[in-house]
């Protein structure tokens, strides 16, 4: 399907240094350009009914959005997502597996939105169904939920267990690995988180562009 390829780094205003989210001007400008990309996609997808390509743009917007710290629009993309995919006529599995996939975003939605009990009870499910269908990839991205919600509440040893488990090809994990180490105290082990995460080699990569700028910051200030 086709995916929106967005360039959302920013040098001369660079955000603090935080594990996610979006909050300088220069990022919320682009933002705003790729939010607008992917709405041309959709149209272009509309045009075909070409359900798939429709649905994955309603996750990357939602996605883009999340990272913006607009969660409740997050929420309704990838709701309509869902419900796109459960009322089309695509497969049983296509649809089980986007089922299991809500789970994952309500859980990131509710970490945004400082509700850690609906954070931990939806990362649980996502965890069963993810251990269930057997799929590796899946269980990463539990381990990842684990690590998110353990940074969430400061526990830093819990949340460097969980993300070294957790998909280390996605540089917003290894920039999590990086926070976490640096408020354990472990210089080196930040340093080579944030510059693995700054030096992520791959085609562009929405998840790069969220985190590229401030792994740079974090990896110049620790020298």
């Amino acid at each position: 399907m086709p995916i929106a390829v967005v360039k959302l780094h920013c040098h001369r205003d660079s955000p603090p240094i935080q594990p996610v989210g979006i909050n300088c001007n220069c990022m919320r400008t682009l933002a705003a350009k790729a939010l607008a990309e992917v709405d041309n996609q959709y149209a272009l997808g509309q045009k075909t009914n070409d359900v798939p390509a429709m649905a994955g743009d309603l996750q990357l917007k939602g996605n883009i959005l999340l990272e913006m710290g607009r969660y409740d629009e997050a929420r309704q993309h990838f709701a309509r997502a869902l419900k796109m995919t459960e009322d089309s006529n695509l497969s049983d599995a296509i649809k089980n597996n986007t089922r299991r996939f809500d789970h994952y975003n309500r859980t990131r939605v509710a970490l945004g939105k400082k509700d850690v009990a609906t954070a931990k009870a939806e990362a649980q499910e996502f965890w069963k169904l993810a251990e269930a269908s057997n799929n590796p990839f899946q269980l990463k991205l539990a381990h990842e939920l684990g690590g998110m919600i353990a940074l969430d509440e400061k526990n830093y040893e819990k949340a460097i267990s969980e993300l070294e488990q957790s998909n280390m090809q996605n540089p917003q994990d290894l920039y999590r690995l990086c926070w976490a180490y640096q408020a354990r105290g472990n210089r080196a082990k930040a340093r080579e988180y944030c510059t693995k995460a700054a030096r992520f080699n791959s085609l562009p990569l929405i998840n790069l562009a969220f985190v590229r700028a401030k792994a740079l910051k974090m990896m110049v200030a620790k020298g």
